[in-house]
C-alpha cells in the first residue's frame, strides 16, 4: 500500500523536534508535552519559513497520489468494541486467521535490506525506504513480480477458507459478525504526535463551542 503523504508540519517537525525538546527543556517528557509545544511554536513560523515545507509536502502528496495508482490506498475502517468504552477499538483475536502480504510487501520482506544498501539510506528512514521501494516495485518486470502474485492468489484463497470457519466457530454476534482486519505497515513517523494534536485540536473546538452556547 502506498505510504501517506506528510502534511506540511509533520515534515517540519522531524528536522526539528530534537532541537525543540532541547530548547523547551523537555527532554524524557511524554508525546503529547512534546507535540503542544511543537504546536505553539510552528504557529510562530513565518509564511517565508514554512514555503520550504509546504513545498515539500506538496511533492509527498504528487508522490503519494502516484503510489496509489500502482500499490494502491489503504483502506482502515474504526472497528469497535460493543462492549468497550466508546470510542475504544475492539481487541484483536490472536485466534483469528491472518490476511497474507500482498505481493508488494511480499516483495518488501525480502527486498527491504538490499534496498538500503543500495541507494545507503538509514533503515530506520521508514518513509525514506518506502519511497525507494515503491520506485522499484513500479518499475519492476511483470515476469518478477509474478511469483509474488501467485504465491498472495493462492495464500488468499488459503485465508478464505480459514476466515469462513473461524467466523463460523465465533458466537453470534447482535447486528451481524464483525468484519477482521489486520495491522499491516508501521504508519511511519509522527503517529503519537499526531494523535496528540488531533486531541488537542477537538479539546480547543469543544471549548470554543461551549463559550459560544454561554454566550
Amino acid at each position: 500500500m502506498a505510504m501517506r503523504a506528510q502534511t506540511a508540519y509533520f515534515l517540519w517537525l522531524r528536522e526539528n523536534r530534537a532541537s525543540i525538546v532541547k530548547q523547551h527543556g523537555l527532554e524524557g517528557q511524554a508525546g503529547p508535552a512534546v507535540s503542544k509545544k511543537a504546536g505553539e511554536v510552528w504557529k510562530t513560523v513565518s509564511e517565508a519559513d514554512r514555503a520550504k515545507y509546504v513545498d515539500l509536502a506538496a511533492k509527498d502528496k504528487a508522490r503519494y497520489e502516484e503510489e496509489v495508482k500502482t500499490l494502491g490506498k489503504r483502506e482502515r475502517a474504526p472497528k469497535t468494541d460493543k462492549d468497550a468504552p466508546a470510542g475504544k477499538r475492539a481487541k484483536k483475536d490472536k485466534n483469528a486467521p491472518k490476511k497474507p502480504l500482498t505481493p508488494y510487501f511480499a516483495w518488501l520482506a525480502e527486498n527491504r535490506q538490499a534496498i538500503v544498501d543500495k541507494y545507503q539510506i538509514d533503515k530506520t528512514k521508514i518513509v525514506e525506504v518506502t519511497r525507494k521501494a515503491a520506485e522499484e516495485w513500479k518499475n519492476l518486470a511483470a515476469e518478477a513480480k509474478k511469483p509474488y502474485e501467485e504465491k498472495f492468489e493462492a495464500a488468499k484463497a488459503e485465508y478464505s477458507k480459514e476466515h469462513a470457519a473461524y467466523m463460523a466457530s465465533r458466537p453470534a454476534v447482535s447486528g451481524g459478525a464483525e468484519k477482521e482486519e489486520e495491522e499491516e505497515e508501521q504508519e511511519g513517523e509522527g503517529v503519537s504526535e499526531a494523535r496528540a494534536a488531533k486531541g488537542g485540536k477537538a479539546a480547543k473546538a469543544a471549548k470554543a463551542a461551549k463559550a459560544a452556547k454561554a454566550a
